[in-house]
């Protein structure tokens, strides 16, 4: 058998792997010629790079060093990452490098208008290199027996098969695989090909790295080869020009969060006199970005007070007398590896297991909510498909329509579970007791804890079941509150270099996109900018994250 599977890696597996290096080179290579002949005449765009070209004029040379990437390669995410790169040169008086993916034409003209001193290219489809890279592949993939082993594969203290395994997932849109195939063979080669490449890009001792984006090949590579580096990471998170920005500092903040803020600070604010406030607002806050959150992911809506419990019980006929207990479902193929002290594989394996501890427990009422984006762009794997293929015949488990809302369940449900949904911490703050399954961003902050391993967590929730425990504390509720308060005000941060768009490529307007661009960087006042005062205080203070203070 193992002679076998030898045989298919090092033939079979070898000329496939050759194939598609050759054919991937073809496709950029059109891509490249593509994009050239579309902004070689684009007026917004090029009057944009003239104005980049001025308004970030060559600084003094200086020995600190940054390295600015852009490997979402969209519009929105290089201006981002060069808007923050230059911000960095203003505070430690450095100077910025470049790393982009090869045949990257706009991404290269955009950092090459912020001034940047060298940019490096990504070729991760060298024929040459992918071949030794291969043979590292195979005689790391012959070691494994199963897909838990492989998600445990590192190299040079990388974790080159999480990363992996999280990148199939994303890209096979699949929530979770079972089996080996080629896709780990030949993406753990295309992941030794980055590993090599940032090997010798950070023999340059950066101080800083802009990395936005720190999940799937090859960002999360780049990540790791900066931290064990001794390279700061600088990243954000959230809207457009409202956002949160965080700095890793080393490696052993790699899985955490980057909207997990400091416990110091948080417990400041418990502490301080405008507490009441911070709660307050906190409340409306979170009410706010639920109703946001459901507008954005397109979906459904219905009347105001519409849904509580008594009509879910009758809707599907359910006992009114017995709990009833939401499982939240996570966009599967987004996140798996974001947070530290996972207790499942991965998050659909999580729905899997807590839907058949489901099965065995009658005296619940159960209800499904599927995850937003399973209305827009759906993977291969659903909660609904999920539902529909092994639950539906289960009277005491349902799915719920589209048209019902996470919002509209806060008065309705007596437990949450979740991975490590946002719903953990949206519902503890209207008194909806949450389990979670991982560490995340809101956990251990005194409402709620993450679960040590899948026993903790099943234990968790027959104990809560069995001692009808789901009321939470008034102390828990407010933390909450608090917490959020946090999350969304203090450390939301808007940059008056940056203008309002939409992430997504589907509402994304470039042309307009352009054009804001242009005008805030001509009525850009530097005497009124406090992101430049809150950066230089959070790299001097050597803080995590950035916070809206000023």
């Amino acid at each position: 058998m193992m002679c076998l599977k030898f045989l298919k890696i090092y033939c079979v597996y070898l000329v496939l792997c050759i194939f598609k290096i050759i054919r991937e080179k073809i496709t950029n290579s059109k891509n490249t010629i593509t994009t050239k002949n579309n902004y070689q005449n684009y007026k917004e765009f090029n009057d944009y790079l003239k104005k980049l070209k001025i308004f970030y004029k060559s600084e003094k040379i200086s020995k600190n060093k940054i390295l600015v990437t852009d490997f979402v390669s969209t519009p929105g995410y290089t201006h981002t990452s060069g808007v923050i790169g230059k911000y960095l040169v203003k505070v430690i008086n450095g100077k910025i490098d470049g790393f982009i993916r090869q045949g990257d034409f706009r991404g290269r003209k955009i950092l090459e208008n912020f001034g940047t001193d060298k940019i490096y290219n990504l070729n991760q489809y060298s024929l040459i290199m992918t071949l030794n890279s291969f043979l590292t592949a195979a005689r790391l993939f012959l070691k494994v027996r199963s897909i838990d082993q492989f998600i445990k594969i590192k190299l040079n203290k990388v974790n080159i098969g999480m990363i992996v395994y999280d990148h199939i997932l994303r890209h096979g849109r699949t929530g979770t695989f079972d089996k080996f195939s080629f896709k780990y063979v030949y993406y753990l080669t295309l992941a030794i090909n980055v590993n090599k490449v940032c090997k010798n890009i950070f023999k340059n001792k950066y101080k800083f790295a802009v990395i936005l984006e720190t999940q799937f090949i090859p960002n999360s590579i780049i990540f790791e080869n900066a931290l064990l580096n001794k390279c700061k990471v600088i990243c954000h998170e959230g809207g457009s020009n409202k956002i949160t920005v965080r700095i890793y500092r080393n490696f052993k903040e790699r899985f955490q969060s980057k909207i997990k803020f400091p416990k110091n600070v948080f417990n400041k604010l418990q502490k301080h006199k405008k507490k009441k406030f911070y709660e307050n607002e906190g409340n409306k806050l979170i009410l706010e970005k639920m109703k946001i959150n459901q507008i954005d992911q397109n979906d459904h809506s219905v009347k105001k007070n519409q849904i509580n419990k008594k009509k879910i019980c009758k809707i599907y006929n359910f006992d009114p007398k017995k709990p009833l207990i939401g499982v939240f479902a996570h966009d599967f193929i987004d996140g798996n590896f974001i947070n530290s002290g996972r207790v499942f594989r991965d998050k659909y394996t999580w729905f899997i297991k807590t839907l058949n501890f489901a099965t065995k427990h009658k005296n619940i009422n159960w209800i499904i909510k599927d995850h937003p984006t399973d209305h827009t762009k759906p993977p291969k794997i659903t909660a609904k498909t999920a539902y529909y293929n092994l639950y539906k015949n289960n009277e005491n488990i349902k799915l719920l329509p589209n048209e019902i809302k996470s919002k509209d369940l806060l008065t309705s449900i007596d437990l949450v579970l979740t991975c490590s949904g946002s719903v953990g911490i949206e519902f503890p703050c209207f008194g909806v007791k949450s389990i979670i399954a991982c560490n995340t961003y809101y956990s251990g902050f005194g409402f709620i804890d993450s679960s040590k391993n899948e026993s903790s967590y099943f234990k968790e929730i027959k104990s809560t079941i069995k001692n009808k425990n789901f009321k939470m504390l008034d102390t828990k509720i407010k933390k909450a509150n608090i917490y959020t308060y946090l999350l969304y005000h203090i450390g939301i941060n808007k940059c008056p270099i940056i203008p309002e768009f939409r992430w997504s490529r589907r509402g994304f307007k470039e042309k307009q996109f352009w054009k804001d661009s242009y005008k805030l960087m001509k009525k850009y006042d530097v005497k009124n900018d406090t992101f430049l005062k809150k950066l230089s205080y959070q790299v001097d203070k050597d803080h995590t994250h950035m916070l809206n203070l000023f």
